[in-house]
């Protein structure tokens, strides 16, 4: 499995790339208390670069994730998994540890 460090931008496109194709993607959030928290949804990338992922069960029932790209230091691409993880190692006693966004297979 090949990891490459790549720019904001290079995320970016690599995620509209994945919101055209309509792929469904998980979301990973890991605290450094060794919390995880995951769910699955559709990725939409806003215009001024936060990416959202969403799953939209019923009317009255949904989850969310919305993810700032900007304040993360080191973002790494997996592109064999289809996954993308944001790291900030400049803020090591922050809650947020990393968040992972991959593909889930079609």
């Amino acid at each position: 499995m090949k990891e490459e460090p790549i720019s904001k931008d290079e995320a970016l496109d690599v995620m509209k790339g994945w919101q055209a194709d309509e792929r469904s993607v998980e979301v990973v959030i890991r605290f450094n208390e060794g919390l995880t928290q995951t769910h699955a949804g559709r990725l939409t990338v806003e215009p001024d670069g936060q990416v959202v992922v969403a799953q939209v069960i019923n009317r009255d029932q949904y989850q969310t994730t919305l993810v700032d790209v900007s304040p993360f230091d080191s973002i790494r691409l997996l592109e064999s998994m289809g996954a993308i993880t944001f790291t900030d190692h400049d803020e090591p006693h922050r809650a947020l540890k990393s968040v992972t966004i991959a593909v889930l297979a079609r």
